[in-house]
């Protein structure tokens, strides 16, 4: 991955955050992510995994478009972080 950029404010660079390592188990299959710390599991599954089964329809998880299993328990990827 290349180098993180930057945003200016009042002239001064700001530097972007370090990636984080994320370790995910899909359907039995681990993979390792690189992603930003604020990515949200539905990010994580639909934008770096390819998986869009997951829905990102609305504004408020109250439509639950978003469900997930996870370990067994379902919750709102859209409102958990990856």
């Amino acid at each position: 991955m290349g180098q993180p950029t930057t945003a200016k404010r009042s002239g001064n660079p700001i530097p972007a955050p370090h990636k984080i390592s994320v370790a995910i188990t899909v359907n039995g299959s681990e993979t390792k992510l690189e992603v930003a710390p604020w990515t949200t599991l539905l990010d994580a599954l639909r934008d770096h995994l390819d998986l869009t089964g997951t829905k990102k329809v609305v504004i408020t998880a109250s439509a639950a478009a978003c469900t997930v299993l996870v370990d067994g328990r379902r919750i709102n990827s859209c409102l958990t972080l990856a």
